[in-house]
């Protein structure tokens, strides 16, 4: 079977963090036509934004090959998003689980809902050093480089940290529930 291939990011900053991210890539995994191929490690990152200091994430990105489109994938991920706990109005403060669709093939996506490539991508090394673990050689369609040229650039620059997590995240094993 085909799909298109994507990356998902993934992140959480309230409650069991890790915990969070492996119940996230599970949820996602659950539905038929998303299948996971790869996971990044994962990283401990400092909170990026404005507002208060907020506790650090964990940060991950999620490989796989979805059957649909980007919007049907994007109310995946807001799904799971909410089976973990994350409430209305959270953006930019703490929450359990943080699912953004980074690269969707080499489309480009505007919509209202969703723009795709995540428009944050090449300027966030907590995206882009998971991403470069398990796609270095990702083509992002808005800018032309690699992701992994990208990394590059962001690790050059110096000012973002992230520390390795020592907990590793799996993929789940074939044949488990599916969910439409």
């Amino acid at each position: 079977m085909g799909g298109t291939a994507v990356a998902i990011g993934l992140g959480s900053n309230r409650g069991d963090r890790w915990a969070h991210l492996q119940a996230g890539i599970d949820l996602l995994a659950a539905r038929s036509w998303l299948r996971p191929t790869a996971v990044s490690p994962v990283y401990e990152t400092a909170y990026v934004g404005p507002g208060p200091a907020q506790r650090d994430y964990l940060n991950a990105v999620l490989l796989a090959e979805c059957d649909r489109r980007p919007d049907a994938l994007l109310d995946a991920l807001q799904e799971a998003e909410r089976e973990r706990g994350r409430r209305p109005g959270t953006h930019l403060r703490p929450r359990p689980l943080d699912c953004d669709l980074l690269l969707f093939g080499d489309r480009r996506v505007r919509s209202d809902r969703l723009v795709v490539p995540h428009p944050e991508l090449a300027r966030r090394a907590f995206v882009l050093e998971p991403l470069a673990a398990v796609a270095p050689d990702w083509t992002v369609p808005d800018c032309g480089l690699t992701v992994g040229e990208l990394c590059a650039i962001i690790r050059r620059d110096g000012t973002q940290r992230l520390r390795p997590w020592p907990v590793s995240l799996r993929l789940p094993a074939a044949g488990g529930k599916e969910l439409p």
